[in-house]
């Protein structure tokens, strides 16, 4: 029995052996490896890159202590912050606006159609903004076309180190220098010069060529001002003969065309100027006007027309410089326009700013 059994194991162990040696091995596929250790260059691209980003982090974490930003801090930056701190310009903007309304007059004596930017532009919604990364400050400035009466906008970039430098845009020429004078209102430049200081009413200066456009309009309006506010503003007539009046004296003679002004000075002594103005301004076409209707118009408007005749003569003999110290007035002032008015010895402006210009030089009149 015993014997059975074992021949009966040994049979079993047989073929198990045979049942093995059936089964394949597995196949191992073994991929030839590198320095690197087999990887393949997308994980090596991964892993240079994980490298650079941690160096990256150490070098910022090491080379700089760091900054703490608190937002209720840089709220409280006027101007802006960079990296975390305030920015604080050379000037403020109260400064950039001065430089802004100097360059602004500066347009005045130009002696251009660019002469009209000082007084159509609104200084008082100017509009000045740093420019950190320029080292400069933006400034706008609202601007009334007074052709279509539409806004538009004078930009200009002003150097925050030099303040002499000054960009405007719109294709506008930089001045050479910038003026003294500024623009303190819409239409009206302040003079760098001292007030006329002179107790009394508030003078101001009418510079009136009769030829121009506007003139004769604007002479009602100055005829008028004495009455509207009680005799406070002494409005005088300044006449400056300017290219318009050379153009009719091409046709008549200079004397012809120099009548109208010689007529309209010398009436300003007669106590019915305004009515005589109004007579003047109803014949008035934008042409030539003969001194025989300029006569004509006196008489229909009471005045003494012998005393202006009288006047007139005087005028036209040239024995009195009036008009001449008049011309030279203007050129004191660089008035490069008519009509223009100058107000208390101090403020520059077109006929619709006079009483603007009456309001900066006395309060009163606001």
């Amino acid at each position: 029995m015993a014997s059975k059994s074992k021949e009966k194991d040994r049979e079993h162990n047989r073929d198990m052996e045979r049942r093995l040696s059936n089964i394949k091995e597995p196949t191992i596929i073994v991929k030839p490896i590198s320095k690197l250790g087999g990887l393949d260059n997308i994980h090596v691209a991964l892993i240079a890159l994980v490298v650079v980003l941690i160096l990256l982090l150490l070098v910022i974490t090491y080379s700089k202590p760091p900054v703490a930003i608190r937002n209720e801090t840089l709220s409280n930056c006027t101007y802006g912050a960079v990296n975390g701190s305030c920015v604080v310009p050379m000037h403020n903007a109260s400064q950039i606006g001065g430089v802004a309304q100097r360059l602004l007059a500066t347009y005045a004596n130009t002696n251009s159609s660019l002469s009209v930017l000082a007084y159509v532009t609104n200084v008082l919604q100017m509009t000045e903004l740093y420019v950190p990364g320029e080292n400069a400050w933006l400034v706008t400035v609202p601007s009334v076309n007074p052709a279509n009466n539409q806004t538009f906008h004078i930009a200009m970039l002003i150097n925050d180190k030099n303040l002499s430098q000054v960009t405007p845009y719109y294709q506008l020429p930089a001045p050479s220098t910038i003026s003294s004078n500024k623009v303190v209102a819409q239409g009206v430049i302040q003079v760098n010069q001292p007030a006329c200081g002179i107790a009394g009413p508030l003078r101001e200066w009418w510079f009136i060529d009769p030829y121009a456009p506007g003139g004769m309009q604007s002479l009602v309006q100055m005829a008028g001002i004495d009455s509207a506010y009680n005799g406070t503003i002494n409005a005088t007539l300044k006449i400056l003969y300017s290219s318009y009046t050379a153009d009719i004296g091409r046709q008549v003679g200079n004397s012809s065309a120099q009548a109208l002004g010689r007529y309209l000075l010398c009436s300003t002594t007669q106590r019915n100027f305004k009515e005589y103005v109004s007579a003047v301004n109803a014949l008035y076409s934008g042409g030539y006007l003969s001194p025989n209707t300029l006569q004509s118009a006196a008489q229909g408007a009471g005045l003494n027309t012998t005393a202006l005749a009288n006047c007139v003569s005087i005028l036209n003999s040239g024995t009195d410089t009036i008009i001449n110290e008049q011309s030279l007035l203007a050129d004191h002032y660089n008035i490069s326009f008519t009509p223009a008015v100058v107000t208390d010895c101090e403020y520059l402006s077109q006929p619709q700013g006079a009483i603007r210009a009456a309001c900066y030089a006395n309060s009163t009149f606001c």
